[in-house]
C-alpha cells in the first residue's frame, strides 16, 4: 500500500467518524422501513379486500421497500467509504433505483390524487376500475424504468479533491463534470425537476379541489342516509386525508434534496470538504432527506387508519402469546373497507 493510499484511508477514516449522525441516520430509516413497508403491503395486500386504491397503495409500499432494502443499504456503503468508494457497478445500481423509486413513487401519488379526485368530486362518475389500476401501475414502471436507465450511464466513480492543493484525491460515486455529454446531463437533471414540479401543481391542484369539496360536505344540511353508506362516506374521507399527508410527506421530504440538489448543480460540483465537520454531517444527511418518504407512510396508516391499527395490535399480541406459549383468545375483528 502506498504512502498516498494510507493518508486516503485516514482522511476517509475522519470523515467516517464525523458522519457518524448521518450513519446512524440511514440505519434508523432501514430497521423502520424494511419493518413497516413489508405490513403495509400484507395488510393492503392479504387482509383487506382488492381495490384500486389499494392497488396504489401497495405499489407505493413496493416502491417504498425498494429503497430501505436496496438503496439505503448501498448508500450507507458510500457513507462509510466516503473517499474510498471504487464499485462503479454498485454507484450505477444505486442510482438507478434511486431514481427508479422516486420516479415511480412520485406518479402513484399522482394517480392516487386523481383516484382520490374521483371518488370525492365525482362520485356518480366513471371510477377507476381494478384493469385501469393496473395499467396504469404498468405504465409507471415502464415509464420510471425508462427515465431511470441514464443514470446508470451517467453515474461513475469520480475524483474528490481533498485538499485545496488537489495533490490528495479520494474516489466516490458521483457524474462526472469534465465529460462530452455534460450538457445532456444537465438537460437529464432539469427534467426531473419539471417532472417534481409538475407533480406537485397536480397534487396541490387536486386536494384543493377535494378540501373544498370536503369542505362543503362537512358544512351541508345532514341528510337522511343508510348506516352503511354513512359509515362508506366517512372510511372515504379518512382515507383520502390519510393520502394527502402521505403526499404532503412526499413533497416535504423531497424539498431539502431539491434545494441542495440546485445548489450542486450552479456550482458546478460542490465538494464536500469545503464544509466545517457539523456542515458536512447536516449536508449529507439533507441530501438524504427524501429517504423520509419513504418510511413514514407506515407511520402515517398506524396514526391514522384504525384498521391497521388493530391489524398491528393483534400482531403484537400474537406475537407475545407465542413468546410466551399462551393460548389464544378468541377475537372479531371487523375489518373496514376503505375505498
Amino acid at each position: 500500500m502506498s504512502a498516498l493510499s494510507e493518508e486516503v484511508l485516514a482522511v476517509n477514516n475522519e470523515a467516517v467518524h464525523t458522519l457518524i449522525p448521518v450513519i446512524v441516520y440511514i440505519c434508523l430509516l432501514i430497521v423502520i422501513g424494511l419493518l413497516g413497508n413489508p405490513l403495509v403491503i400484507y395488510f393492503y395486500g392479504i387482509k383487506q379486500k382488492p381495490s384500486p386504491s389499494f392497488m396504489y397503495v401497495i405499489s407505493l409500499a413496493v416502491f417504498d421497500l425498494i429503497t430501505c432494502a436496496i438503496v439505503m443499504p448501498m448508500e450507507l456503503v458510500i457513507v462509510v467509504k466516503f473517499y474510498t468508494f471504487d464499485s462503479p457497478a454498485c454507484c450505477k445500481t444505486i442510482r438507478f433505483f434511486s431514481y427508479f423509486s422516486t420516479i415511480a413513487s412520485a406518479l402513484t401519488l399522482m394517480l392516487i390524487s386523481v383516484d382520490r379526485y374521483r371518488k370525492i368530486c365525482k362520485p356518480l362518475d366513471y371510477q377507476i376500475s381494478s384493469k385501469a389500476a393496473k395499467i396504469s401501475l404498468l405504465v409507471i414502471v415502464a415509464f420510471s424504468l425508462l427515465l431511470s436507465a441514464p443514470a446508470a450511464v451517467f453515474y461513475d466513480i469520480i475524483q474528490v479533491n481533498l485538499t485545496k492543493s488537489e495533490d490528495l484525491e479520494g474516489l466516490n460515486c458521483g457524474v462526472p463534470y469534465d465529460v462530452s455529454y455534460k450538457d445532456v446531463i444537465a438537460v437529464y437533471n432539469f427534467s426531473f425537476f419539471i417532472l417534481f414540479g409538475c407533480c406537485v401543481i397536480v397534487l396541490i391542484l387536486l386536494y384543493s379541489l377535494i378540501g373544498r369539496q370536503l369542505f362543503k360536505m362537512k358544512n351541508s344540511p345532514v341528510r337522511r342516509h343508510s348506516h352503511a353508506r354513512t359509515s362508506h362516506q366517512i372510511k372515504t374521507r379518512k382515507y383520502t386525508v390519510v393520502m394527502l399527508l402521505i403526499s404532503a410527506t412526499f413533497v416535504g421530504s423531497y424539498l431539502p434534496f431539491l434545494a441542495l440538489s440546485t445548489m450542486i448543480t450552479v456550482s458546478d460540483g460542490s465538494e464536500p470538504d469545503v464544509y466545517s465537520k457539523a456542515k458536512l454531517a447536516a449536508f449529507q444527511i439533507f441530501i438524504r432527506s427524501y429517504f423520509l418518504s419513504s418510511i413514514c407512510n407506515p407511520i402515517i396508516y398506524g396514526l391514522m387508519n384504525n384498521d391497521f391499527k388493530i391489524f398491528l395490535v393483534n400482531l403484537f399480541c400474537r406475537c407475545q402469546r407465542d413468546r410466551f406459549d399462551l393460548p389464544a383468545e378468541r377475537s372479531t375483528t371487523n375489518t373496514e373497507q376503505t375505498s
